[in-house]
């Protein structure tokens, strides 16, 4: 398994062709997503995502209502205070965790969430490789992204590829 972030950042990049065309493949092929529960159960027993943390530095952490009185509830705050202190608009205008650059999330602390027990409920998916085959069908087109700053999804990504009989580029370029 390859967990190294630089020279994932630089394969996923060099497999970008070649993932657009496993996409296609998987769209005339529907039958092929049965590998990616079986993808998932190989590669997320062999990585600990909680020694990365580099999911919280790069991906928006949406925050549900649900999520806001939990969050909260942790950090003995009232609701709309927490949404004062910790929330912000996205990129798509979602309610999101606090954010900036280069830090990442509010709660990231030394590669650590510090709010892990009272996490978002899309921190507590992510990766969301272990999703019903239909639904990362749904959402192929953002896993290569995903790809380059989390370990696991690049190495279920691979994984899935050899799975499903794709035929992949000699140079993984095309």
């Amino acid at each position: 398994m390859l967990t190294d972030l630089v020279q994932i950042r630089k394969l996923t990049e060099e497999h970008k062709r070649e993932n657009k065309r496993f996409e296609k493949f998987i769209e005339a092929n529907p039958g092929e997503k049965k590998h990616f529960k079986r993808a998932a159960g190989i590669v997320e027993p062999k990585i600990d995502c909680r020694v990365c943390g580099e999911c919280c530095r790069s991906a928006e952490a949406n925050v549900s209502k649900t999520d806001i009185r939990r969050l909260a509830r942790f950090l003995k705050l009232k609701p709309s205070e927490f949404v004062r202190q910790y929330t912000m608009a996205g990129e798509d205008g979602d309610t999101i965790l606090r954010r900036s650059d280069p830090t990442g999330c509010v709660f990231l602390k030394n590669k650590q969430c510090s709010v892990y027990e009272a996490r978002p409920a899309t921190c507590r998916g992510f990766p969301h490789v272990s999703m019903s085959p239909q639904w990362i069908f749904d959402r192929l087109y953002s896993y290569p992204e995903r790809a380059s700053y989390c370990p696991i999804v690049y190495n279920w990504l691979e994984t899935a590829k050899d799975l499903s009989g794709f035929r992949r580029s000699r140079d993984n370029k095309a």
